[in-house]
């Protein structure tokens, strides 16, 4: 089972990925046909999960045309797949045993908390329009072929509330474009614009996002402790007198 980062870039180089790719610039990793991921997921694992669980919304949701559908539309999902809907299970480390201890794995080595979503596509059809997402985000591709395209940041670092959906895309070519094929994986910083497509077949791929720490948590957390100080509780007051 992959359990660390140099097994999820090989054969590019750890160090070179951080320093130059880990929170700067995308980047695709071909497998060369190795189909490194067979073992974490599949189609049939998608279904059972489907068939078998009751999942609610938004764990749980239905994209097309670059929207995300009504939580009531779940009910319906046959009519949305025949449509080309994108299937999305947020959470899957929590559902499935080896997903489980790949995502333990690497929070474990990057000191970060990890959340694995899957995305299950329909040829030709875009679920989203083109977003940054606010944490770090490796695409794991398990069947199929997706091209992607990415695009240079327009606000650098943004926090979990700085959303995209409040700011304009960049008019620009994208910096990079590319398809990955079963095996592949593509890093994608936060902040970086992107969008993808399924081609010629059905694609699924896992999406590692990565929740990295920054300063402002570690402020937030000592003002936290602060608070629970008689004497900074006293020094403040004093200050406002």
């Amino acid at each position: 089972m992959m359990a660390s980062l140099a097994e999820l870039l090989h054969p590019y180089s750890t160090q070179e990925f951080l320093d130059h790719n880990w929170t700067k610039r995308a980047i695709a990793i071909s497998s060369k046909d190795q189909r490194q991921f067979v073992q974490l997921f599949s189609w049939e694992a998608l279904t059972d999960l489907l068939n078998y669980h009751q999942i609610p919304y938004p764990d749980l949701r239905l994209a097309l045309n670059g929207k995300v559908l009504e939580a009531s539309e779940n009910a319906h999902l046959n009519h949305w797949f025949q449509q080309g809907a994108t299937v999305i299970l947020n959470q899957v480390q929590k559902r499935v045993p080896a997903i489980a201890q790949f995502a333990a794995a690497l929070k474990h080595e990057l000191g970060y908390g990890t959340q694995v979503n899957a995305y299950g596509s329909f040829p030709e059809k875009q679920a989203f329009s083109v977003h940054y997402d606010t944490h770090e985000a490796f695409i794991l591709q398990i069947e199929g072929t997706k091209q992607w395209f990415i695009f240079s940041d327009t606000l650098k670092y943004p926090l979990p509330e700085q959303k995209s959906s409040s700011l304009s895309a960049p008019d620009q070519q994208p910096y990079l474009s590319c398809t990955l094929h079963p095996g592949d994986v593509l890093y994608i910083p936060r902040g970086h614009w992107h969008y993808a497509l399924a081609l010629d077949q059905p694609s699924l791929h896992l999406t590692l996002g990565v929740h990295v720490k920054t300063g402002l948590d570690w402020l937030e957390w000592m003002i936290g402790e602060l608070r629970q100080s008689e004497t900074w509780r006293e020094i403040c007051l004093s200050v406002l007198i």
